[in-house]
């Protein structure tokens, strides 16, 4: 239309808007689609007989303004992407440093009641007073070791962040998800027992193991915060390697995702619901399983149930152990 009509100012504009929603998408594919609109819509100019408006100097002046555009929007794009790893890489070394300050009282914590207990042990009698010390005492070790456990996954998900994501090795998907219930704290049995398993049928896949290890762990953290909010609900997880393409499915019946976040809750630093995290857990799950040219999804119904379905392409040729 801009060259049908001359190139005239209002055009000018209109195509100036149009360029930068285009790249808005990802610069490879908005460049291509740029370079193709263009080529054709040359092509359909002289076929209609308007080739003279390609030579016209309004035209021709255009063409700087467009790739200097182009340009600005493609340098913009790269700041942000510096912008965010470099507030992922805080977020690293700030849990590096929280992880580092939590130990320490809690080793010390962890020495003390051990020291109380051994000493309410060695008391002659078997008072009640001394029965709630003691149960007091297992309480707070509990929680001593379930407060160790989860600064060890987030240093795992933030060391996922900046190590390389290239599938080095075949990985089972049974025995990654044996690992994560193993690994998890659970705050009681009624928690662990609300997690069921269901394999039926094992499957392998070029991946990592422990990225996959990270992604179920965000899957299974979010999923207990899901049911802890809404005072309800399961969580179910399939291992479906009969189908085509062999997946894992990921079931919490608690309160489910809104419509209108579900396309957002993939996008770095988005929350859902707002302030209750980083909004990194399932972004860093997307990236890693592109990586893998695999694929996570979400179907959900508000209040009801969420469903993350992670689809793996099925392994066709063995996968070199070790790092690359």
């Amino acid at each position: 239309m801009f060259l049908m009509n001359d190139a005239t100012g209002a055009w000018v504009q209109w195509l100036a808007v149009a360029i930068v929603a285009l790249f808005h998408m990802p610069t490879p594919m908005a460049l291509r689609c740029y370079v193709t609109g263009t080529v054709l819509a040359l092509a359909c100019a002289i076929l209609q007989g308007r080739g003279h408006v390609i030579l016209s100097t309004a035209f021709l002046h255009q063409l700087p303004v467009h790739w200097f555009l182009i340009g600005l929007l493609c340098v913009a794009r790269l700041g942000r992407s510096a912008l965010e790893q470099e507030k992922l890489a805080g977020m690293g070394e700030g849990l590096g440093a929280v992880a580092h300050e939590m130990r320490t009282p809690l080793a010390s914590m962890d020495a003390n009641v051990r020291g109380l207990t051994r000493m309410l042990q060695g008391e002659p009698g078997t008072g009640s007073g001394s029965e709630e010390a003691r149960q007091a005492m297992t309480r707070i070790q509990y929680e001593v070791r379930h407060m160790n456990h989860l600064i060890d996954l987030f240093l795992l998900s933030a060391n996922a962040v900046r190590r390389r994501l290239d599938p080095c090795e075949s990985v089972s998907m049974a025995d990654a998800v044996q690992a994560v219930l193993r690994r998890y704290p659970f705050s009681s049995p009624a928690q662990r027992s609300a997690v069921a398993v269901d394999v039926r049928s094992n499957f392998n896949f070029a991946g990592q193991y422990e990225l996959t290890v990270v992604i179920l762990l965000n899957l299974l953290r979010n999923a207990l915060k899901a049911i802890h909010r809404a005072g309800k609900g399961r969580v179910r997880i399939v291992v479906d390697g009969q189908r085509k393409p062999p997946r894992l499915l990921f079931i919490d019946t608690a309160c489910g995702i809104a419509a209108r976040h579900q396309r957002f809750i993939f996008q770095r630093f988005y929350a859902y619901p707002a302030y209750t995290g980083t909004g990194v857990g399932l972004a860093l799950c997307r990236q890693i399983m592109h990586a893998w040219n695999a694929r996570i999804r979400c179907v959900s119904r508000e209040s009801a149930y969420a469903i993350f379905v992670l689809e793996f392409p099925i392994q066709r040729a063995k996968v070199p152990s070790g790092e690359p």
